[in-house]
């Protein structure tokens, strides 16, 4: 397959150039493979495990001024593009970015200082468990069409769904230990997607390593700075499965982050499998459904937002509720059916973390789809409160 045909798909994610040129000895790149079509020199096909695709500049190449790598097929995590020019300089584009078929990393130019750029190497890592082989390609940034906003398969980064992912698992991040190890388990859900994120302050991330149920553990070299606020780039589980446990490896952590840790959280996208009163949740979970969580955080004097989720597929016969990282003492829920119909349930229990409440049902027995749900906590005024209540429903 030819070059132009893949160029034609090429897409530029936008972001700031981050270009640093130093001096140095030249050094061997590791070529992973490439395409014996001779149309296509400029294709790189890497296995799972491999991790670097090295480009020598031709004549061609520098006809241009800008060239980007794109990826062609797959999905790979993009640490860095790495730049040889003419007497050993280099320069590096950082990027740590989950680029998707289509996408291109930031472009780069053809000569710095008069130097002529003479190889191109990417530091890749695979997103997945799978070995489908991954192709990336050298091309031209003119041919590359701007996009902002998205990291690996559309997710915002500032904005999370929660009806398409769900809060597996978090906790006060453990900078002083260098790690954390999440319980996650059957009844969360078989995911395709695992995501990170941070609420606090920023999170340095080294690795995360996947335990799969059906699988042996792997690892994700991400080595990355988790915005708070923000997503990581998405890990794709491939093939989907039922995930034991997560272990996040972090990086030295700033010295505000290291006094007040942040919060870091894992969230699953499950798949279409999973929800409905046939779904694979009633062989797994009981036909109990996870449908969301709902931050608990009161710091003293500081207005509280409303603790409110969306509902999903129903009717449900009945709730229960579950505190993460803290006690939380609930009072009642409220139950927006979508109809013009509401419920407000008496809970009156001290949820301790980890500890399922009892199933409450709706009055006289009644199946209810769930449209939202909101909670309603007991907040001490001048207590500092900062847990997470899972909502969860059976059919």
């Amino acid at each position: 397959m030819r070059l132009a045909q893949f160029l034609a798909r090429a897409v530029y994610t936008a972001a700031p150039l981050a270009l640093t040129l130093i001096t140095s000895q030249p050094v061997a790149a590791q070529e992973c493979g490439t395409t014996p079509d001779p149309a296509a020199a400029q294709l790189r096909q890497l296995a799972g495990s491999c991790g670097t695709a090295a480009f020598a500049i031709g004549t061609l190449e520098r006809r241009t001024d800008k060239l980007v790598v794109t990826i062609a097929r797959g999905n790979v995590y993009v640490r860095a593009v790495h730049l040889r020019y003419e007497g050993g300089a280099e320069a590096q584009v950082p990027l740590h970015r989950m680029l998707s078929s289509g996408d291109a990393t930031p472009e780069f130019p053809t000569t710095r200082d008069g130097r002529a750029l003479q190889l191109v190497r990417a530091d890749v890592a695979a997103p997945g468990a799978g070995n489908d082989p991954l192709l990336l390609a050298l091309a031209p940034a003119g041919n590359a069409v701007v996009t902002t906003g998205a990291v690996g398969d559309g997710t915002p980064k500032t904005a999370l769904d929660k009806r398409a992912w769900v809060l597996a698992a978090s906790a006060t991040a453990s900078l002083a230990q260098r790690r954390d190890t999440f319980e996650i388990g059957r009844q969360k859900g078989r995911f395709d997607h695992l995501v990170l994120s941070a609420r606090g302050r920023d999170l340095p991330v080294q690795s995360v390593q996947i335990m799969p149920v059906s699988g042996p553990p792997w690892t994700v070299d991400l080595r990355a700075v988790i915005t708070s606020g923000t997503l990581a780039a998405p890990i794709r589980i491939d093939p989907p499965d039922f995930i034991r446990s997560v272990t996040v490896t972090y990086g030295t952590p700033s010295p505000e982050a290291a006094l007040h840790p942040p919060v870091v959280e894992v969230h699953g996208r499950q798949t279409d499998g999973w929800e409905g009163r046939v779904g694979e949740n009633r062989q797994y979970a009981g036909g109990w459904l996870l449908l969301g969580t709902v931050d608990v955080v009161s710091t003293p004097h500081q207005a509280r937002a409303p603790l409110r989720i969306a509902g999903r597929e129903g009717p449900f016969k009945k709730v229960r509720f579950i505190a993460r990282r803290g006690a939380v003492d609930l009072v009642a829920a409220t139950v927006q059916a979508g109809d013009g119909r509401s419920e407000t349930l008496a809970v009156n229990a001290l949820l301790m973390p980890g500890v399922p409440s009892a199933p409450v049902e709706f009055a006289n027995g009644a199946a209810l789809p769930i449209a939202s749900l909101s909670i309603s906590p007991r907040l001490k005024p001048l207590a500092h409160v900062d847990a997470t209540v899972e909502v969860w429903a059976q059919y």
